[in-house]
């Protein structure tokens, strides 16, 4: 109903371990964010520039600018602290964030420092979604940055070009990701509705994974794609 609530983190324990789940949208039509008087998202308002280098514009007119793209500060602080604060009372946090730009494999500009400003706030893991196409990983320091899993049900898009996505099923310890793995899915074009990849499909994240992530230690374990933590 406002700000406040939609920042507060739902609860899950199992097996005697807490883990707070908080989510969060950069993607914000208009009237979308919450405030104090307004119901809505818990948001994370993001400006955006555009820089022209004068030089190369007068030997190449036309020539694209650069987007930069800006975290509001206040969001920034207003997050952190939550996920500092849901951290106190759980083992783990867990961050979904609704970011990015859509059937775009490139991150935007402000993408990584958030996700790393989140992971030294406490998350153990931060989950992206909305560009409708898988992105990267990024294992730093203790958690893990899914960028964007892509697709998983999709309805009424004729046009839809993001049929690919992938789950992630991860096994937590009480004081650490234990591992971490990658389902593809297959999103039916018509019907809108996923299902499981098969080996091919299995073999294609993994080099696509490999692609976006060549940092990061990937292999195929006969069920998904293992990230080796």
């Amino acid at each position: 109903m406002d700000i406040a609530e939609a920042c507060k983190p739902v609860i899950v324990e199992r097996g005697g371990i807490r883990t707070a789940f908080l989510g969060l949208a950069a993607t914000l039509p208009l009237g979308a964010a919450a405030t104090q008087e307004r119901p809505g998202l818990a948001p994370v308002h993001v400006s955006t520039s555009y820089e022209i280098e004068p030089t190369l514009l007068q030997e190449q007119p036309g020539n694209p600018p650069k987007i930069r793209t800006q975290v509001d500060l206040r969001d920034e602080e207003r997050l952190c602290k939550d996920i500092r604060r849901a951290r106190t009372i759980a083992d783990h946090v867990i961050v979904g964030i609704h970011w990015g730009i859509a059937f775009s494999k490139e991150r935007a500009e402000y993408q990584q420092p958030l996700g790393r400003k989140m992971i030294e706030a406490g998350a153990r893991l931060v989950v992206g979604h909305h560009p409708h196409v898988r992105q990267g990983l990024e294992r730093y320091q203790d958690g893990v940055i899914l960028y964007s899993l892509g697709d998983f049900v999709f309805h009424d898009r004729a046009d839809m070009t993001g049929e690919s996505g992938m789950m992630t099923i991860v096994e937590l310890g009480k004081k650490r990701l234990r591992s971490l793995r990658l389902i593809p899915i297959k999103v039916d074009l018509k019907a809108g509705l996923p299902s499981l990849g098969d080996a091919a499909a299995r073999k294609e994240l993994l080099e696509e994974m490999k692609q976006l992530s060549p940092k990061e230690d990937l292999s195929e374990d006969g069920v998904g794609v293992r990230l080796t933590l």
